[in-house]
């Protein structure tokens, strides 16, 4: 739907507020009966996602667990906004276990961007955690992640957590390599 695609790009471009815009005339338009189910979770999970990246994250995790209702089929982009919300909520328990659910579906469906991004959430809750040796290990993945070189800002992202997790551990060669 065009107006669904209108709110993803106006997210992308963190214009937030004219993102819930389209996102909310959408899904007055997908609200009805007569409109398949899977069009509903997709634009709640996607209105949810433009909340969570404006740090909004009540409003974004009410909207993330209705989309989780419907159900229609399994979704990385939804686990991943899920998995951030409760990370910014500081529950690691629960975003963690969201963040495994993206990794198995993401997997299954070669959506690498999702890996990219997931990958380095992990290592970064878990050095925030002082769980180093985990950090680096989901670092390194996140590098490892087929595709990732047509992920740009991912992979920028992925070199940067790696560069400062060897940074942290006094690992300069390692650093400097990733820099």
């Amino acid at each position: 739907d065009a107006l669904a695609n209108l709110m993803t790009c106006y997210r992308e471009q963190e214009d937030y507020k004219e993102a819930l815009k389209y996102g909310y005339r959408a899904l007055a338009k997908v609200d009805n009966p007569g409109v398949a189910a899977y069009q509903k979770f997709l634009v709640l999970g996607f209105i949810s996602s433009v909340y969570e990246k404006d740090n909004q994250t009540d409003s974004a995790l009410h909207y993330g667990l209705m989309a989780e209702k419907l159900n229609s089929f399994p979704w990385s982009g939804l686990y991943l906004t899920l998995g951030n919300i409760y990370s910014k909520q500081k529950q690691r328990l629960i975003s963690t276990r969201y963040y495994m659910q993206v990794i198995q579906v993401a997997e299954n469906a070669k959506v690498y961007i999702d890996l990219v991004d997931v990958y380095n959430k992990l290592s970064i809750q878990n050095e925030a955690a002082g769980n180093r040796d985990s950090a680096l290990y989901y670092a390194r993945k996140c590098i490892e992640v087929e595709g990732i070189h047509n992920y740009p800002e991912g992979e920028l992202r992925a070199a940067l957590q790696l560069a400062h997790i060897y940074e942290l551990e006094n690992n300069k060669d390692s650093t400097i390599k990733y820099l």
